[in-house]
């Protein structure tokens, strides 16, 4: 009978390590982004399943030291963003999460939806791993313009905003400034961005009693002759927003879309509770429209006037005036 030599399995371990590594430094060397960025994400699994101590930490060491050299290499704007999508999933497992600051604040930098992407990882780190980060909130509030509702990112940064600005300790000028920034900018925004936006308003201001005099300032207090609200104040303790009401949702209120204009109603009756938004984030055209045409075949009689006619003109029209007697 032939023998056979088994390795052991702590063996088997180190040999597997020692492969993954000798890997990790070739696609360094190569230039293969794609399987680099494949192996990290392997090595990310590996490492959240692995129970034993000791090979967790080399793993994550491992991770760290893989991730940073792939970070050094010249990507495409495609990979880029695919990079900042996965690199939250992975900061929990690095040995040492805060050496990817300086990524993420040179992504927040650029602008568009590579800053929507990177608010993410860098909210983690001062969550999470007590990263100093003083101006956040600030370049969190000069992200808000119109056209944030038509980047491809626009749920995922919705989600990420209203976690953000969740916290009790957010003082009252902080979130009363981003409360009027949304609103002013949803007059802007296209039908399907506003079923997001104005539920995310209704938990904004529901989170501090101080926000509701947005929308219940006396009879003496609303009249303005001009709103004293900033909007290119970049600073949001600076633009005057809990002077301010919030006359932009009563535009919206008589918008031509009826989910529109009811959810707009709706903020003068604020309750406790928080809205839920992970069912509306993704809202398309497609969807309101599919909405209004379900909505159209409940009704049993459409309403194409205010009031029944009697004829073509009316009492008060003036029915000489179209007439010119010579």
């Amino acid at each position: 009978m032939t023998s056979v030599n088994v390795p052991s399995k702590k063996k088997s371990k180190k040999k597997a390590n020692l492969n993954t590594n000798t890997a990790t430094e070739k696609c360094s060397s190569d230039g293969n982004i794609f399987c680099c960025l494949e192996l990290i994400m392997t090595e990310f699994l590996k490492a959240s399943k692995s129970e034993n101590s000791n090979e967790n930490k080399a793993e994550k060491r491992l991770l760290n030291k893989s991730l940073l050299t792939f970070l050094q290499k010249k990507l495409t704007f495609g990979l880029y963003k695919r990079v900042l999508v996965s690199v939250t999933d992975v900061i929990s497992c690095l040995e040492a999460p805060l050496q990817l600051s300086d990524f993420l604040f040179n992504s927040f930098k650029m602008g568009g939806s590579v800053s929507l992407l990177s608010l993410n990882g860098i909210f983690i780190l001062m969550d999470k791993h007590n990263l100093n980060y003083p101006d956040f909130y600030k370049k969190l509030y000069s992200l808000l313009d119109p056209a944030i509702f038509h980047f491809k990112y626009r749920a995922n940064f919705f989600s990420n905003l209203n976690l953000f600005l969740s916290s009790k300790y957010l003082p009252a000028y902080m979130l009363a400034a981003f409360i009027k920034r949304l609103a002013r900018i949803s007059l802007y925004a296209p039908t399907h961005a506003l079923v997001p936006t104005i539920p995310t308003i209704y938990n904004l201001i529901n989170r501090q009693n101080a926000c509701k005099v947005l929308i219940n300032r006396t009879e003496g207090q609303t009249e303005f002759t001009s709103d004293p609200y900033l909007p290119d104040e970049v600073e949001p303790d600076k633009c005057c927003a809990l002077e301010s009401s919030l006359w932009e949702l009563r535009a919206l209120q008589t918008h031509y879309c009826p989910k529109v204009a009811v959810d707009s109603r709706k903020v003068n009756q604020l309750k406790k509770s928080q809205k839920d938004l992970s069912g509306i984030l993704e809202t398309t055209t497609d969807d309101v429209f599919a909405n209004e045409i379900e909505r159209g075949e409940k009704l049993k009689e459409i309403p194409v006037n205010q009031s029944c006619p009697s004829g073509i003109l009316t009492k008060q029209d003036m029915k000489y005036s179209f007439w010119r007697v010579e």
